[in-house]
C-alpha cells in the first residue's frame, strides 16, 4: 500500500504488493528475477502466492485493528489474482469479484516497455534476459499466465452471481459511474445513493486525467507479432 501520505487505512483502493513485499523479502520481484537467470521460472510459484495471500490477510487484518470503528470492504487489486484464484479463495472466502476485461493486443507492448523501464536501472546492460526481446517473451508469458488462470477456473468452477461481475474495460471508460453503480447492485445488492453517485462524479471531474500522447511501444518493438497474440479461449469466453 503506498502513497505520498504513507500508508494508507485498508478501505483505500491500494496496490496490495507493497504489502506483501516486507514478508517475501523482495523489492521488486520481477527485476531479481532476471538478475538471477538460473531461476527456472519468473512467474511466482503456488507456493508463494499460498503464503503471499496469507500474509496479506494477517496485514490487512493488523491495520484494520488500528482503526477499530472501520469495518469497509477491503479492497485488493493485482492481476496476479487471476492466475491463483483456487489460493485466493481458500485464504478469503467470502471475497467477491470484478473482473475487468481488456484484449491482449491493447497491453502487452505497454507492459513489456514497463518492465523495461522499471528494471533498467538495476541491471547491467546486456545481461541476460534484459533484452527487449527477452522482455516481450516475458511479457507474453505473464500475460498468458493470467488469462489462462481465470480461463481454466471458470471452466471448473461455478461461481455464484453475486459473487462476481465481469466488466469490458471499453464499458469502464466511458461509463465510471454507471460501471460502479452494477457493481453494487451485483456484489452487495444494493444501489449507491444519488448523493455517492455525485460525489464519485465530482471526484472524478476534479482528477480527471487528460492524456497528453502515448508513449511510443509497439509490438515489434519487442520483436513480437500479432500472430504471437492467440489467447483464443480468453477472447471467446470474455472478450
Amino acid at each position: 500500500m503506498s502513497g505520498n501520505n504513507g500508508l494508507q487505512g485498508p478501505d483505500q483502493i491500494d496496490e496490495d504488493l507493497g504489502l506483501c513485499n516486507p514478508g517475501i523479502g523482495i523489492a521488486y520481484q520481477d527485476t531479481l528475477m532476471h538478475l538471477h537467470p538460473e531461476e527456472k521460472s519468473s512467474l511466482e510459484s503456488v507456493e508463494l502466492a499460498t503464503y503471499r495471500f496469507a500474509w496479506l490477510d494477517m496485514m490487512m487484518r493488523i491495520h484494520q485493528k488500528l482503526e477499530p470503528d472501520n469495518d469497509k470492504t477491503w479492497l485488493m487489486k493485482d492481476p496476479k489474482h487471476s492466475a491463483f484464484l483456487p489460493q485466493l479463495i481458500q485464504q478469503f472466502p467470502g471475497a467477491r469479484f470484478i473482473f475487468i476485461h481488456r484484449s491482449p493486443d491493447d497491453i502487452l507492448a505497454s507492459m513489456a516497455k514497463l518492465f523495461l523501464c522499471f528494471t533498467c536501472v538495476s541491471v547491467i546492460p546486456g545481461a541476460s534476459g534484459t533484452t527487449s526481446a527477452e522482455w516481450g517473451q516475458y511479457a507474453l508469458e505473464r500475460t498468458k499466465f493470467y488469462s489462462d488462470g481465470i480461463v481454466q477456473y471458470s471452466k471448473a468452477h461455478h461461481m455464484d452471481e453475486n459473487k462476481r461481475i465481469d466488466i469490458l474495460f471499453s464499458e469502464l471508460v466511458p461509463d465510471v459511474v454507471g460501471s460502479i453503480e452494477r457493481i453494487y447492485e451485483r456484489c452487495f445488492n444494493q444501489k449507491p445513493s444519488e448523493e455517492a453517485k455525485a460525489i464519485m462524479q465530482s471526484y472524478l471531474d476534479q482528477y480527471k486525467f487528460e492524456k497528453k500522447e502515448n508513449q511510443p511501444r509497439s509490438l515489434e518493438d519487442f520483436h513480437l507479432t500479432e500472430q504471437d497474440l492467440s489467447f483464443d479461449e480468453y477472447r471467446e469466453m470474455f472478450l
